[in-house]
Protein backbone atom coordinates (compact mmCIF):
# COMPACT_ATOMS: atom_id res chain seq x y z
CA UNK A 1 0.00 0.00 0.00
CA UNK A 2 0.99 3.41 -1.04
CA UNK A 3 0.04 6.46 0.81
CA UNK A 4 0.48 9.85 -0.41
CA UNK A 5 0.16 12.85 1.54
CA UNK A 6 0.58 16.37 0.83
CA UNK A 7 1.56 18.20 4.08
CA UNK A 8 0.75 22.00 3.44
CA UNK A 9 0.19 25.32 4.83
CA UNK A 10 -1.63 28.21 3.20
CA UNK A 11 0.12 31.22 4.12
CA UNK A 12 0.30 34.42 1.65
CA UNK A 13 3.50 35.99 3.67
CA UNK A 14 6.75 37.16 3.34
CA UNK A 15 8.18 35.06 6.38
CA UNK A 16 7.27 31.79 5.62
CA UNK A 17 10.55 30.10 3.44
CA UNK A 18 11.53 26.65 3.12
CA UNK A 19 12.77 26.03 6.97
CA UNK A 20 9.15 26.49 8.26
CA UNK A 21 9.43 23.08 8.11
CA UNK A 22 9.89 20.59 10.65
CA UNK A 23 8.53 17.42 10.84
CA UNK A 24 5.79 15.01 10.00
CA UNK A 25 5.17 12.05 12.40
CA UNK A 26 2.44 8.93 11.47
CA UNK A 27 2.11 7.16 14.77
CA UNK A 28 0.74 4.06 12.89
CA UNK A 29 3.44 3.22 11.04
CA UNK A 30 5.73 4.55 13.73
CA UNK A 31 7.90 7.04 11.20
CA UNK A 32 8.95 10.18 12.10
CA UNK A 33 10.42 12.43 9.03
CA UNK A 34 12.31 15.60 9.02
CA UNK A 35 14.40 17.90 6.52
CA UNK A 36 17.29 15.90 7.86
CA UNK A 37 15.13 13.46 5.53
CA UNK A 38 15.83 15.28 2.65
CA UNK A 39 12.44 16.88 2.84
CA UNK A 40 12.12 20.54 2.02
CA UNK A 41 9.07 23.09 1.52
CA UNK A 42 8.04 24.14 -2.35
CA UNK A 43 5.17 25.68 -4.55
CA UNK A 44 3.76 22.99 -7.26
CA UNK A 45 0.77 24.59 -7.35
CA UNK A 46 0.25 28.08 -9.42
CA UNK A 47 -1.00 29.85 -6.05
CA UNK A 48 2.15 30.54 -4.51
CA UNK A 49 0.51 31.11 -1.20
CA UNK A 50 0.96 27.44 -0.76
CA UNK A 51 3.78 25.62 0.27
CA UNK A 52 3.83 21.88 0.37
CA UNK A 53 6.38 19.45 2.39
CA UNK A 54 7.98 17.65 -0.95
CA UNK A 55 11.54 15.77 -1.44
CA UNK A 56 14.31 17.73 -1.69
CA UNK A 57 14.90 17.86 -5.91
CA UNK A 58 14.85 20.55 -9.16
CA UNK A 59 10.87 20.00 -9.83
CA UNK A 60 8.58 21.46 -6.74
CA UNK A 61 6.69 18.08 -6.13
CA UNK A 62 2.96 17.99 -4.63
CA UNK A 63 3.59 15.94 -1.58
CA UNK A 64 5.72 12.68 -0.63
CA UNK A 65 4.76 9.01 -0.63
CA UNK A 66 5.20 6.50 1.98
CA UNK A 67 5.15 2.43 1.52
CA UNK A 68 3.80 0.57 4.01
CA UNK A 69 2.46 -3.64 4.15
CA UNK A 70 0.57 -2.68 7.19
CA UNK A 71 -3.27 -2.43 6.50
CA UNK A 72 -5.05 0.81 7.55
CA UNK A 73 -8.42 1.69 8.24
CA UNK A 74 -7.51 5.01 9.90
CA UNK A 75 -4.14 7.05 10.45
CA UNK A 76 -2.69 10.22 11.59
CA UNK A 77 -0.49 12.91 10.09
CA UNK A 78 0.86 15.31 12.38
CA UNK A 79 3.00 18.11 10.84
CA UNK A 80 4.88 20.85 12.73
CA UNK A 81 6.07 23.93 11.38
CA UNK A 82 7.62 27.11 12.52
CA UNK A 83 6.19 30.30 11.66
CA UNK A 84 7.59 33.81 13.34
CA UNK A 85 9.77 32.18 16.12
CA UNK A 86 6.06 29.81 17.04
CA UNK A 87 5.78 25.99 16.37
CA UNK A 88 2.58 25.11 14.56
CA UNK A 89 0.89 21.78 14.85
CA UNK A 90 -1.16 20.42 11.95
CA UNK A 91 -2.82 16.98 13.08
CA UNK A 92 -5.12 15.27 10.14
CA UNK A 93 -7.20 12.13 11.22
CA UNK A 94 -7.21 10.00 7.74
CA UNK A 95 -10.54 7.99 8.05
CA UNK A 96 -10.31 5.10 5.34
CA UNK A 97 -14.20 5.07 3.80
CA UNK A 98 -13.67 1.90 1.94
CA UNK A 99 -11.62 -1.82 1.89
CA UNK A 100 -11.30 -2.43 -1.69
CA UNK A 101 -8.73 -5.17 -2.12
CA UNK A 102 -8.19 -4.32 -5.60
CA UNK A 103 -7.04 -0.31 -4.66
CA UNK A 104 -2.94 0.00 -3.28
CA UNK A 105 -3.21 3.95 -2.79
CA UNK A 106 -4.40 6.34 0.16
CA UNK A 107 -4.44 10.21 -1.20
CA UNK A 108 -5.18 13.22 0.56
CA UNK A 109 -5.05 15.10 -2.47
CA UNK A 110 -8.82 15.35 -3.14
CA UNK A 111 -8.85 16.41 -6.67
CA UNK A 112 -7.62 12.75 -7.93
CA UNK A 113 -10.27 11.29 -6.33
CA UNK A 114 -12.58 12.19 -9.16
CA UNK A 115 -13.35 10.21 -12.04
CA UNK A 116 -12.05 12.02 -15.01
CA UNK A 117 -14.12 12.41 -18.94
CA UNK A 118 -12.19 10.35 -20.96
CA UNK A 119 -10.08 8.35 -18.97
CA UNK A 120 -10.22 4.74 -16.92
CA UNK A 121 -10.75 6.18 -13.88
CA UNK A 122 -14.02 6.34 -11.66
CA UNK A 123 -15.25 8.96 -9.51
CA UNK A 124 -14.21 7.58 -5.90
CA UNK A 125 -15.80 10.35 -3.75
CA UNK A 126 -17.92 8.79 -1.22
CA UNK A 127 -21.70 9.46 0.07
CA UNK A 128 -19.99 11.38 2.85
CA UNK A 129 -18.12 13.69 0.35
CA UNK A 130 -21.08 14.07 -1.75
CA UNK A 131 -22.69 15.99 1.48
CA UNK A 132 -19.77 18.81 1.33
CA UNK A 133 -20.49 22.03 -0.92
CA UNK A 134 -16.96 22.03 -1.84
CA UNK A 135 -14.55 18.91 -1.96
CA UNK A 136 -11.51 21.92 -2.01
CA UNK A 137 -12.30 23.45 1.84
CA UNK A 138 -12.22 19.80 2.91
CA UNK A 139 -8.58 19.11 2.06
CA UNK A 140 -5.72 19.01 4.84
CA UNK A 141 -4.48 22.28 4.77
CA UNK A 142 -3.42 24.19 7.51
CA UNK A 143 -5.02 27.84 7.05
CA UNK A 144 -3.55 30.94 7.91
CA UNK A 145 -6.21 33.20 6.26
CA UNK A 146 -5.52 35.82 9.49
CA UNK A 147 -1.31 35.52 9.57
CA UNK A 148 -0.92 39.12 10.20
CA UNK A 149 -3.26 39.07 13.33
CA UNK A 150 -1.48 35.89 14.62
CA UNK A 151 2.06 37.24 13.77
CA UNK A 152 1.28 40.28 16.27
CA UNK A 153 0.28 37.74 18.61
CA UNK A 154 -3.22 37.98 18.52
CA UNK A 155 -4.60 36.08 21.69
CA UNK A 156 -7.86 36.00 20.76
CA UNK A 157 -7.12 32.99 18.73
CA UNK A 158 -5.03 29.56 18.85
CA UNK A 159 -3.23 29.69 15.28
CA UNK A 160 -0.55 27.44 16.92
CA UNK A 161 -2.69 23.81 16.40
CA UNK A 162 -5.91 22.84 14.16
CA UNK A 163 -6.56 19.61 13.63
CA UNK A 164 -9.24 17.76 10.82
CA UNK A 165 -10.91 14.69 10.25
CA UNK A 166 -9.93 13.77 6.68
CA UNK A 167 -12.37 11.06 5.07
CA UNK A 168 -10.91 9.60 2.00
CA UNK A 169 -11.46 6.50 -0.43
CA UNK A 170 -8.76 4.30 -1.56
CA UNK A 171 -7.44 4.44 -5.31
CA UNK A 172 -5.41 2.97 -7.87
CA UNK A 173 -1.79 3.71 -7.40
CA UNK A 174 -1.87 4.52 -11.48
CA UNK A 175 -3.49 7.89 -10.81
CA UNK A 176 -0.24 9.22 -9.42
CA UNK A 177 1.59 8.41 -12.87
CA UNK A 178 -1.79 9.86 -14.94
CA UNK A 179 -1.64 12.80 -16.87
CA UNK A 180 -4.09 14.94 -14.33
CA UNK A 181 -1.12 14.43 -11.54
CA UNK A 182 2.38 15.87 -12.97
CA UNK A 183 3.33 16.89 -10.17
CA UNK A 184 2.88 13.90 -7.74
CA UNK A 185 5.73 11.88 -6.37
CA UNK A 186 6.78 9.22 -8.61
CA UNK A 187 7.35 5.57 -7.12
CA UNK A 188 10.70 5.20 -6.63
CA UNK A 189 10.95 8.06 -4.26
CA UNK A 190 8.99 6.36 -1.56
CA UNK A 191 9.83 6.37 2.26
CA UNK A 192 9.54 3.03 3.83
CA UNK A 193 7.30 2.22 6.99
Amino acid sequence: MYIHITPRIYCDHSKLHQNCFKQIEIPELDIILTNKDNLTVKNPYPNKAYYVVCKRERKAIDGILIKTDKALTQFTVITKWSLAGKELIHTVNHIITDNDSGYDLLSDNTLIWNGLYGTEYENRKQPIHEKSDNLIQNCALFRTEQLNQYLNDDQTTNWESQEQTLYQPSLELSRLSSDFAKRTPSINTAFIA
